[in-house]
């Protein structure tokens, strides 16, 4: 990339020192010093190609909104994707809630759902129409979205493509960059002139070989956080054997009556079915063993925890349906999600405390990782002396 150029984002040193001062939480070392590196690779006029490596939970979000900001501040836009739409929606609250002064546009733009937000000016019922004209126009600095960034609502007569176009887009964020496929990446990457690229800010918690390998080669540049934000606290993994069951059931229920919440992950939606005349194999049998969201959401509802509240979460639900349980979940109105693994990625809610996988050898190394991440956010250290079985 070094033999194209980039829109150089100017710094002002006093005006950034005030957006960290003005933070809800201190940065961590790591956190300040990934910062310096980014911003000394935006102030130059060569793409920046950088990789922000970093723990669950390690406060990644929160440099690439500066980021994003610092940008604006220059009158241009940062596009900000996302693998999911719960993710997605997640980045778009928590930039709002960390920079509710900020008046230059952060718009949320998946298949789903269109709104657009200038400080605490809230329009949750723009059509995509007018959204995307007011991409198009610059009037939004700041749009956060999943695939539907790149993806074209058709095209006009003369075979320009409808979608979203920016006006001056100079920085491009991608989260879990290793859900994206290199096309999907330079589809966004490329959507400024011939002569130049944005710079491109990439964030993962489970780097994978490739990505290594671009960084051993000098084709990434790679800004590691070490360190966890205070307050963070340790997570205990454990299996349990099926004759421990009913004693896992019982911690679920003693920490869910202490005020918190618990995650059930299963690897399949429905369960898996036989055709008439089909001989089963070890393998189908095994697959058809395992635990399915809609299954498991009766079983618990009804028998297991009939007195808590489970709700369930798919990926074949809309998006509307999926944001509100989300809520209902975040907002403490429910007590037990049944999902699979669409919660995987960036999902936030600090009073789960636990979470159990069923069929957890279904599930990659990476993804497990991610999972450990979604509990233990918040004030209240996961359970630790309750969890004896």
């Amino acid at each position: 990339m070094a033999e194209k150029t980039a829109a150089a984002v100017q710094v002002n040193q006093n005006q950034l020192a005030k957006l960290v001062e003005n933070l809800p939480f201190q940065l961590t070392m790591s956190q300040k010093e990934g910062l310096k590196e980014i911003i000394s690779d935006l102030e130059r006029p060569h793409p920046m190609n950088r990789l922000l490596q970093g723990d669950v939970g390690s406060g990644k979000t929160v440099i690439a909104a500066i980021a994003a900001i610092l940008t604006s501040q220059n009158n241009l836009q940062t596009a900000f994707m996302a693998p999911t739409e719960v993710l997605a929606g997640q980045h778009y609250r928590t930039l709002k809630a960390i920079f509710p002064d900020f008046q230059e546009g952060i718009a949320l733009l998946t298949a789903n759902k269109n709104e657009l937000s200038y400080g605490k000016k809230l329009d949750s019922k723009i059509s995509k129409i007018k959204l995307l004209k007011a991409v198009a126009e610059g009037g939004i600095k700041i749009i956060i979205g999943t695939h539907a960034i790149i993806s074209p609502y058709g095209r006009s007569p003369d075979g320009r493509q409808k979608g979203v176009r920016f006006q001056n887009l100079a920085l491009a964020i991608v989260d879990e960059q290793h859900r994206f496929g290199v096309a999907q990446r330079a589809a966004l990457a490329n959507q400024t002139n011939e002569k130049t690229v944005p710079h491109f800010l990439s964030m993962s918690a489970t780097p994978i070989p490739r990505t290594l390998s671009l960084t051993l080669f000098g084709d990434l540049d790679l800004s590691a956080i070490t360190e966890l934000p205070a307050g963070r606290k340790e997570i205990v993994t454990k299996a349990v054997a099926p004759e421990n069951r009913k004693k896992a059931y019982d911690f679920i229920r003693q920490q869910i009556q202490k005020g918190r919440q618990a995650f059930v992950i299963c690897p399949r939606i429905e369960p898996g079915a036989v055709k008439e005349g089909e001989i089963l194999t070890e393998a189908k049998k095994k697959a058809l063993e395992l635990k399915s969201v809609k299954e498991e959401f009766e079983k618990l509802s009804k028998k297991i925890f009939p007195e808590l509240r489970v709700i369930m979460l798919h990926g074949k639900m809309k998006g509307k349906e999926k944001d509100q349980i989300m809520k209902e979940f975040q907002e403490k109105k429910s007590d037990i999600l049944v999902s699979t693994s669409v919660i995987e990625v960036g999902v936030d809610v600090p009073n789960a405390t636990i979470m159990m996988i069923e069929g957890s050898e279904r599930f990659g190394l990476a993804q497990l990782y991610q999972f450990r991440g979604r509990v233990g956010r918040g004030e209240r250290p996961p359970p630790k002396k309750e969890c004896n079985f």
